[in-house]
């Protein structure tokens, strides 16, 4: 079922995290003046230093002794994503704007930066997805009950971790009930607070050896079907799924 999903309202992904490790020959310090002119191209610059005030990167160093790793930032309309001396790490700028277009933008950035020669190999890929529900509890939600032997307690919140392996991909499941948020929306002028559940689910594929962009390519989209048949077709339960609108 989820193979054919394309669109599932209402949108309830809060965050869309893609994250690419990978190998260089090159120096690290070196690596941001490689990518930059490629880049450029194709996405707005803001390098690591400006994010921080005045003098706040010298007083660390001095300080604290640290060696502060370069980190380059880019974005568009659509992502945003920064550049690490040993990964890339996307994400949606707002609203999350479907697959084909996120991916679309991701390779772009991909063969960008790959075809400056700075990336000897590709060793690991991950995929997150944060969906939240406002005004929902986990129990209306997913096919997970918790239970304990008090049933004279009412839990509040509570949280549930899982990590395990799936068709070679490593998951990482996080459900989370009963987080205070503050919603508004257009007819409100203020903001209230409400309890909140998430569905946090990471899909990983590691210890890759991957030298070409297009297996990269296949295997993010692998990936990325495994992240929608976890969360649709074995997380979410029958009864919420009636409740939502999917377009194929």
């Amino acid at each position: 079922m989820s193979k054919k999903i394309h669109k599932i309202e209402p949108d309830s992904i809060k965050d869309s995290i893609v994250e690419i490790k990978y190998t260089s020959s090159i120096p690290k310090k070196l690596i941001e003046g490689f990518i930059y002119k490629e880049l450029t191209k194709h996405f707005q610059f803001s390098s690591f230093n400006e994010l921080l005030p005045d003098g706040e990167l010298d007083s660390l160093r001095n300080n604290l002794n640290l060696e502060i790793n370069p980190e380059a930032h880019f974005s568009n309309k659509i992502i945003t994503f920064k550049v690490r001396p040993n990964s890339i790490i996307f994400n949606i700028v707002e609203h999350y704007p479907l697959w084909d277009v996120y991916f679309k933008e991701i390779k772009n950035a991909l063969e960008g930066i790959y075809s400056t020669g700075v990336i000897s190999s590709f060793d690991r890929i991950g995929i997150r997805y944060i969906n939240e529900y406002p005004n929902k509890q986990l129990a209306e939600i997913v096919n997970f009950g918790f239970n304990f032997n008090m049933p004279e307690v009412s839990s509040e919140s509570y949280s549930f971790r899982s990590d395990f392996k799936y068709k070679n991909h490593r998951i990482i499941l996080n459900l989370v009930d009963g987080v205070i948020i503050s919603q508004k929306n257009d007819l409100e002028k203020e903001s209230k607070s409400v309890n909140a559940s998430y569905v946090d689910v990471d899909v990983i594929f590691e210890n890759l050896k991957i030298s070409d962009t297009k297996e990269l390519f296949e295997m993010i989209d692998a990936a990325h079907s495994i992240e929608k048949e976890i969360f649709f077709d074995k997380i979410l339960s029958q009864e919420f799924k009636k409740t939502l609108k999917i377009q194929e």
